[in-house]
């Protein structure tokens, strides 16, 4: 469920050789690793190779990429915006959230907090102009190129793009704590419900962590991809390189203690680890174990949650941290 963009940037795929999406892709691994080091810069974080090394050898983030996933771009473009953002080019940041947002529809959901950032800097008069002056270029990229692909595509490329998340059903076992209900009600017009209705408690924990967090825009970032994931209806590996590539721009600006760090990450481990586990048995022994993959998701959201409120209580804004 990506945009046509996606498929005409791989062309090369046919035309010179069946790996050049995955070299693309590493690239721009290359690209997350080379902006988390400029915005560590910004933000006067020491030991840059450390937390730039953090994403780059990450092993979630090379496998993904080298398996020939395309998610190192939605994750490029949304480190450009909060690069671009710092440095103060809200010109050059609208654009870079503008293709974010038609790329992959989820950094939709930091609108709010880009919203809230420019109430907050800037006064009345001067934030109306800042919000007109981002919504038109990040709208007007996003609706230029949905205008070129409906003009090719017609409604199917709006409708499996952008409007097949909200009523998407999923009824293969993921880490979502949706999912065996959806399975269960896979068919049934009470799933197509359950599925829209799951969207209401995602809005609600959103727009709460935008206007509460918006000050440190990296931060708050981070917070609500990491709740995006927890609470989405469908939630893959794939999904956790999104937070995974903001951690390094973060975890230096908080006071996380480093034992702290390891419990939580330790915990993470272990909960998907117990999922992973019964899912396996589910899908290779061919048992019937979706009550226990069901019950693992749970516990894996619990542990999600846990870690949130862990790194909110550990936020800290430094003091040379301020608005340029």
């Amino acid at each position: 469920r990506y945009s046509p963009l996606l498929a005409y940037v791989l062309l090369p795929n046919v035309w010179l050789f069946e790996s050049f999406g995955k070299f693309l892709f590493t690239f721009s691994d290359l690209g997350v690793g080379w902006l988390i080091m400029k915005i560590c810069e910004l933000r006067k974080v020491e030991n840059l190779s450390v937390w730039c090394g953090l994403w780059i050898f990450h092993p979630l983030a090379v496998n993904i990429s080298t398996r020939g996933n395309a998610d190192s771009i939605a994750c490029l473009f949304i480190l450009l915006t909060i690069y671009n953002q710092l440095r103060g080019n809200e010109l050059y940041a609208s654009m870079s959230y503008g293709f974010a947002v038609h790329f992959r529809v989820f950094p939709v959901f930091f609108g709010p907090t880009i919203m809230f950032l420019y109430i907050s800097k800037y006064d009345l008069r001067s934030s109306v102009f800042h919000l007109f002056r981002f919504g038109l270029v990040s709208g007007g990229i996003f609706l230029v190129l949905g205008s070129i692909f409906y003009s090719l595509y017609g409604f199917e490329f709006v409708y499996e793009t952008y409007l097949y998340h909200f009523v998407r059903r999923d009824n293969r076992h993921n880490f979502s704590v949706y999912f065996y209900d959806l399975y269960l009600k896979y068919g049934e017009e009470a799933g197509s419900l359950t599925g829209f209705l799951a969207f209401v408690p995602q809005l609600v924990v959103q727009l709460s962590i935008s206007y509460a967090l918006h000050r440190d825009l990296p931060f708050c970032i981070l917070i609500q991809t990491l709740a995006l994931v927890a609470f989405n209806k469908v939630c893959t590996s794939q999904y956790f390189l999104w937070y995974v590539s903001l951690f390094p721009i973060v975890l230096p600006t908080i006071s996380l203690t480093l034992k702290r760090g390891i419990v939580l990450l330790l915990l993470w481990i272990i909960g998907q680890a117990n999922w992973l586990f019964w899912a396996y048995k589910l899908e290779f022994l061919g048992e019937n174990t979706f009550f226990n993959v069901w019950a693992s998701s749970i516990v894996f959201f619990v542990i999600n949650v846990f870690i949130i409120l862990q790194l909110v209580f550990s936020h800290q804004e430094k003091r040379n941290f301020k608005f340029e």
